[in-house]
């Protein structure tokens, strides 16, 4: 054979084989755990996972994909816990039209390796999900997409869990490069100053003055900490799994947990964040912090149900950590005892294994640039317990009382309180879109405590409308208005231009307002303020007026704004409408949430007195601007959490009740609220509610909080009383566990004035439909009856067209008494008939008189029983004295 030939042969041959063996090698991406079933019924070699994302919306809905390398959690695999996905409405983080997204799903109990599946609904055109839980890819179209994940472990047993991903729309493209080379005019010639009026100079406010702060932590950030394994000499050893004895705890993840968990990378990019968010850059990984692989695994897991949650304060998210930690330890501890056949440590040293952080501790480890004492330790106190002395620690092993700061070393827990900062704004990105639940009733009035929420402005993101179920709903605080010096300072529901455009505009950004009064549910403002420079003008005169001109304009504006009546025809014409008419206003209240009080090294001593001299004048201040229309009943309610209740910043207990007995002005007989058997009401047309935000766990938040109140010597008997039901709870959603979560209903039912919410609830997102039965059933009740319950849900959110219908059948019957008095023919051939036609507008009376909120003050009182005996006195009276004519 020639050699031209043989070269034509092998050359066909040769690419083959270099084919068959790009096909047949393995991926160098992390493994992909597998059951045996499916492993079984998996076919040898897969195709390549599509990366354009034509490619990824072509795929078959369940079609598993593979994302590519990212970071896994390792939970021990010992001892057993129920198969589920955890946590419970995790919240993902949103994407964004045209960037990469990667994003895991967490899973906890079973036993490992995991297989993840999609069992029904759509993953967004351009998204994929492998079977390891890690959804990745290039969306292309924005939206709103539901669907549902079904896990499966080695043992075949099954769990489901659903998901919303929100998909945002492109941003605004960015100017081009050349713009900024343009040629700059000419900067004129300004005089050197001289001299400075400080009667008329005052310094600008802050650009982002219209903004608020909150705190969220996404997993990718937490890579960073890897990011300079080689530099920083971190101790790799512990990364082998090592026996655990009395007074120890093994210091890595169990071998089963291990061997089915990619390592961590730094690879995955930061999520997306949702819109009107803006974070700023990680944190440099703090100086002379010693971390391993197997301290990164266990923080992976531990953090996972705090990832992508939002919490309103510095002091609520690090709460939520510390108390994620702790119970993190405590699983292992009793994990490590029960694989090692050992007693576990006393239950009350587990119960002081978590002490919070020494005063002065997040102040100094906030430099971020000090080391920790010993390698990995934190310098605080051991645990003593009345345990035997410990065996010697054998490779891999730590004190068991050290594992809380093994877990999370100080310098590290402000890192994170850094990294999750986040800066958000008060004007939404669009109008809000709410819509209520199917069915929806009006609210009820058999509650048994009130219901708060509160809706932050940055939460109204999407094309597809949010789904409240207003019929649980007392107030709703919408969170979107800041002020300064000048007044209030907000863009909602204040658009710019005139005339058609702008009623326009506020017409569709009030349409929630009037969605939720339509239900009953009233609606407060809010007025958030974290910028506190105007209290560090030196000169007292000075300072002084500037004070007196916020303290006059805010107020005054503020009362101005929720007095607005309600735009459009509408509700023109429901306030002109006989009998029912009146006037809807923009707001019911006023919400005040001061956020961000200096504390701390560095602080000014001066500013804190400063700013418990302002709170309550300016509670003051909103009261008396409250007190100048007495014709409507106000709302005022104080934000606050735990924590600043327990630092007296900006107020104490003691003083937050003298602000209730000014506001609200109630009749005091020998230093004691004078009430009837428990029913205090405000003698002023202004009710005070103070809104306290409980850090993580509740079940012990909710009793620090009793115990604030409990401890106060000025508040005995009728006035602990009326304080206590003056404080509404608020608990951040996602909720925890059905059994906790009813038990802090209860709890808050008992002891205080009701529950609130933060965020809003929304049905489907943060808010499932057993946390809605529980509400219903705890707090607000339902009708004594199945017909009085089918009228009412039906009267009640249609009551202006009845009510229209009342005052058209008033009239006609009105008319036709008129006619038939008038007209002897009419009378002597209709008078018989006319009884018959009051029969509609008397059931419709009815019908109102028992479900309208309107007329509640009648149905409390004795209205229905009199009317009662006055109709049948009438038509008896008139049968009477009615004249009788002789027969001739």
């Amino acid at each position: 054979m020639s050699r031209t030939r043989r070269l034509r042969l092998a050359l066909p041959l040769g690419l083959s084989l270099l084919l068959l063996a790009a096909t047949s090698a393995p991926t160098e991406l992390a493994p992909r755990p597998a059951s045996a079933a499916s492993a079984a019924s998996a076919p040898n070699s897969a195709p390549a996972a599509p990366t354009s994302a034509a490619a990824s919306a072509a795929t078959p809905p369940g079609q598993v994909q593979d994302c590519g390398p990212l970071t896994r959690t390792s939970p021990p695999s010992e001892p057993p816990l129920p198969l589920s996905l955890a946590p419970p409405n995790q919240a993902l983080p949103s994407a964004r039209a045209g960037r990469s997204y990667k994003a895991l799903l967490f899973a906890q109990g079973g036993s490992r390796p995991y297989v993840f599946g999609l069992s029904d609904g759509q993953l967004p055109p351009g998204i994929r999900m492998d079977r390891d839980g890690r959804l990745c890819g290039l969306p292309e179209r924005e939206g709103r997409y539901a669907f549902s994940v079904l896990l499966t472990d080695a043992n075949g047993r099954q769990a489901s869990q659903s998901y919303v991903l929100r998909v945002l729309g492109v941003t605004d493209a960015k100017p081009a490069a050349g713009a900024a080379s343009q040629a700059l005019p000419a900067v004129p010639t300004v005089p050197g100053l001289v001299g400075v009026n400080p009667a008329t100079t005052t310094v600008p406010e802050p650009a982002d003055a219209r903004t608020a702060i909150v705190y969220r932590l996404q997993a990718a950030q937490l890579d960073a900490l890897l990011a300079a394994d080689d530099n920083s000499g971190g101790d790799k050893s512990g990364s082998e799994t090592g026996s655990s004895s009395t007074g120890t705890v093994d210091g890595a993840t169990p071998p089963a947990a291990a061997s089915s968990a990619p390592a961590p990378t730094a690879s995955a990019p930061a999520a997306p964040t949702p819109p009107a968010a803006s974070a700023g850059p990680t944190p440099e990984r703090p100086a002379g912090l010693v971390w391993s692989e197997p301290q990164h695994k266990q923080l992976l897991q531990w953090l996972g149900p705090l990832l992508e949650r939002e919490y309103p304060t510095r002091d609520l998210f690090l709460a939520a950590v510390d108390a994620q930690r702790c119970e993190h330890s405590r699983s292992l501890i009793k994990a490590s005892a029960q694989q090692r056949g050992e007693s576990e440590p006393p239950a009350e040293a587990l119960a002081r294994l978590c002490q919070p952080p020494p005063a002065g501790a997040a102040a100094s480890a906030a430099k971020l640039g000090g080391p920790p004492k010993a390698p990995g330790r934190a310098a605080t106190p051991t645990v003593k317990t009345s345990a035997p002395k410990p065996k010697a620690l054998e490779p891999g092993q730590i004190p068991w009382e050290d594992l809380p700061d093994w877990l999370l070393p100080p310098v590290l827990r402000e890192w994170l309180a850094q990294a999750a900062r986040r800066t958000v704004s008060l004007t939404p990105a669009q109008p809000l879109n709410w819509q209520a639940v199917p069915g929806c009733d009006c609210l009820s009035e058999r509650s048994q405590g009130l219901v708060y929420a509160v809706y932050p402005a940055w939460n109204a993101v999407g094309a597809d409308p949010q789904t409240l179920d207003f019929s649980l709903l007392h107030r709703l605080s919408f969170m979107g208005l800041s002020f300064n010096a000048q007044g209030l300072d907000y863009r909602y529901l204040n658009p710019t231009g005139s005339g058609s455009a702008q009623r326009r505009d506020l017409l569709q950004e009030s349409e929630f307002i009037r969605l939720a009064k339509h239900y009953g549910t009233q609606v407060d403002f809010m007025l958030y303020q974290r910028h506190w420079d105007f209290l560090l003008t030196e000169a007292s005169a000075q300072r002084e007026a500037l004070l007196t001109q916020m303290l006059t304009q805010v107020p005054q504006q503020a009362r101005e704004l929720i007095d607005r009546p309600l735009p459009g025809l509408p509700a023109r014409l429901k306030a002109a409408l006989p009998l029912f008419g009146h006037t809807q206003h923009l707001g019911d209240g006023l919400s005040v949430f001061f956020d961000e009080l200096p504390q701390g090294e560095g602080t000014r001593p001066e500013l804190a007195g400063r700013i418990a001299d302002f709170y309550p004048r300016f509670v003051r201040a909103l009261a008396e601007s409250l007190y100048r229309n007495p014709g409507r009943r106000y709302a005022l309610n104080l934000v606050l959490t735990e924590a600043q209740l327990r630092a007296g910043q900006p107020a104490t207990v003691d003083q937050l009740f003298r602000l209730m007995l000014e506001v609200e002005k109630p009749e005091v007989r020998e230093g004691r609220i004078a009430d009837s058997g428990g029913d205090y009401r405000s003698r002023t047309n202004v009710e005070l509610r103070f809104m306290v935000l409980l850090p993580e766990p509740s079940r012990e938040s909710k009793k620090r909080l009793r115990d604030l109140v409990e401890r106060s010597p000025h508040l005995q008997g009728s006035n602990r009383r009326a304080m206590l039901r003056s404080i509404v709870p608020v608990r951040l959603l996602p909720g925890a566990s059905e059994e906790q979560f009813r038990d802090d209903l209860v709890y808050f039912q008992d002891n205080f004035a009701g529950v609130g919410f933060w965020p809003a609830p929304l049905q489907g997102e943060n808010f499932s439909d057993r946390d809605q039965r529980l509400v219903r059933t705890t707090l607000v009740g339902s009708p004594p009856n199945a017909l009085s319950a089918a009228v009412c849900g039906w009267v009640c959110p249609n009551r202006w067209p009845l009510r229209l219908a009342f005052d058209v059948l008033l009239l006609v019957g009105l008319l036709v008494g008129v006619a038939l008095t008038l007209h002897c023919g009419w009378r002597m051939r209709w008078g018989r008939y006319a009884l018959l036609a009051g029969v509609a507008p008397f059931l419709l009376g009815a019908a109102l008189l028992h479900c309208d909120p309107a007329l509640r003050s009648l149905r409390d009182g004795n209205a229905q029983l009199i009317l009662a005996i006055a109709i049948p006195v009438l038509l008896a009276l008139r049968v009477l004295l009615r004249s009788r004519v002789e027969k001739p």
